[in-house]
């Protein structure tokens, strides 16, 4: 199972993420953290060379569709030549995750995945053009998608207080002139999510992260039994 959050950078998905993990593990459900935030030198480079890894074995296993993801992605034309390598890194190393694992019992819990991904993609003038030929890649995997809300004022706090770096997505919403963008790409991807995937949606800024882990865990345990 893939578990993919969802939501503003600031809203608790790692947080979340962190709180889930031992719950499950706790009733002998395997599960795996992939975290897109890292505080230490040391576990950044950790990170990347697991994220090598999974983009080299989904390159060797699937190099018709790297290259068709990749293409699709350049046709968004990012702003920068580094944002297009970062975001294409970024996808097939999901890609790569998710195929690796697609026949183990492990739940991978994810708090920068795909649609952490499209949302950044989609900055660019010609992305919407593009955006569901990207997205009609995703029906390789099944999600099951816990979107974040969270109240804005509450995002801006925990984006400025951050230690780590913040990443584009990040410094594009603390950024007053693309607040407006920000918001109607995220609106356009959760009424896909709604769509597609009946997400499990929670609100960071009301409840305790403790609390919305347990009822998330509740949620994935029942759906689990009710599948086996």
């Amino acid at each position: 199972m893939i578990i993919e959050f969802y939501g503003f950078p600031g809203s608790g998905k790692t947080t979340i993420c962190n709180e889930l993990k031992p719950l499950l593990d706790s009733t002998k459900l395997n599960s795996v953290i992939y975290e897109g935030l890292t505080r230490k030198p040391i576990q950044k480079l950790r990170k990347n060379i697991i994220k090598f890894f999974f983009l080299l074995f989904f390159l060797s296993t699937k190099p018709g569709v790297c290259l068709d993801l990749a293409t699709k992605i350049f046709k968004t034309r990012q702003e920068k030549i580094s944002d297009f390598i970062k975001v294409t890194f970024n996808i097939l190393y999901l890609f790569g995750l998710y195929s690796y694992n697609s026949n183990r019992r492990e739940i991978i819990i994810v708090d920068q995945g795909l649609w952490q991904a499209v949302w950044s993609i989609m900055y660019s003038q010609r992305a919407e053009n593009n955006i569901d030929k990207i997205i009609a890649i995703f029906s390789l995997f099944k999600f099951r998608v816990v979107l974040i809300n969270c109240d804005i004022s509450e995002v801006m706090m925990r984006i400025n207080n951050r230690e780590v770096e913040k990443s584009r997505l990040a410094k594009n919403i603390y950024n007053g002139k693309l607040m407006e963008k920000s918001i109607d790409n995220h609106l356009f991807i959760c009424e896909i999510l709604y769509k597609l995937y009946s997400p499990i949606v929670m609100d960071s800024s009301r409840t305790e992260s403790k609390i919305l882990a347990s009822y998330i865990y509740r949620k994935i345990v029942r759906e689990i039994e009710f599948n086996d």
